[in-house]
């Protein structure tokens, strides 16, 4: 998300040690990439001693708070933040996304919808919609939501993966596992998504494939409880009892909370 740069008509200190409003406008941007919320955080407050209504600052400040979750706060700064017309797209797509984390899913949809209106072609808005959409159950359109994201930004892995995810809901298995290595190719750390590719082969019935996925995924994260179980049903399947077992217990041992899954299976 970007955030444009307003230096011009902010008063700034003339000191030549003191950063000037567009080097902290800067600096918080390369600070909210990286993560750093806390510094992103003081970076704001300090704009906002220069001035009070500073758009940008109360903007970073909506960013950094939905990042940790407070989405209530997050809206009220974006409030705060409503003069900055350069924002308007960047504004209503944060605040769909807090509104969808509140669960108030129609005014998140609004939302993205208006951004969509002024920006056609932004693969967010569509990946979105497509993810509040599949919160009220509309699958078809969020499907076709999702795609649009995809042929807009082929780089947007989240995209890919919940296309991946509503795939293999409805047992479209080919389209899942075509998804999946999207999204893997450009998440190369993700071992869910590893995780939910075994599962699109186990549902096609490419075992072996399966088996090389759920192992890919553990190799990634050595206690991925759920890939161990899954693992073991394939290994099940493939009739290696002896090593379906010790996978099991190793989910088991990870996760007792498993043995519900398996005692439902």
């Amino acid at each position: 998300m970007s955030v444009a740069n307003d230096a011009a008509s902010n008063p700034t200190p003339q000191d030549d040690n003191v950063l000037s409003a567009q080097q902290v406008i800067e600096l918080a941007s390369r600070y909210l990439a990286e993560g750093k919320f806390d510094d992103v955080e003081k970076l704001a407050d300090k704009l906002l001693v220069w001035r009070e209504d500073h758009d940008q600052a109360w903007f970073f400040k909506s960013l950094v708070a939905h990042a940790r979750g407070q989405l209530e706060e997050a809206l009220v700064f974006l409030e705060r933040s409503e003069g900055a017309t350069e924002l308007l797209v960047s504004r209503l797509l944060l605040k769909g996304r807090c509104l969808a984390g509140l669960g108030e899913i129609d005014k998140a949809l609004l939302s993205f919808r208006q951004a969509l209106e002024f920006q056609p072609d932004n693969a967010e808005g569509y990946y979105w919609m497509g993810m509040c959409l599949r919160a009220k159950n509309d699958m078809t359109d969020a499907r076709s939501f999702l795609r649009r994201s995809t042929l807009l930004d082929p780089q947007l892995a989240p995209a890919w993966y919940e296309q991946g995810n509503l795939a293999l809901l409805t047992d479209r298995f080919d389209e899942a596992i075509k998804a999946y290595r999207k999204a893997a190719n450009l998440l190369p750390n993700s071992h869910e998504v590893l995780n939910n590719l075994g599962l699109a082969f186990q549902g096609k019935g490419d075992l072996p494939a399966a088996e090389e996925s759920f192992n890919s995924a553990i190799a990634m994260f050595p206690d991925y409880a759920e890939a161990y179980l899954n693992l073991s049903l394939v290994l099940a399947a493939l009739s290696r009892d002896a090593d379906a077992k010790q996978a099991q217990e190793r989910a088991l041992a990870l996760n007792p909370e498993l043995q519900v899954v398996l005692d439902n299976l």
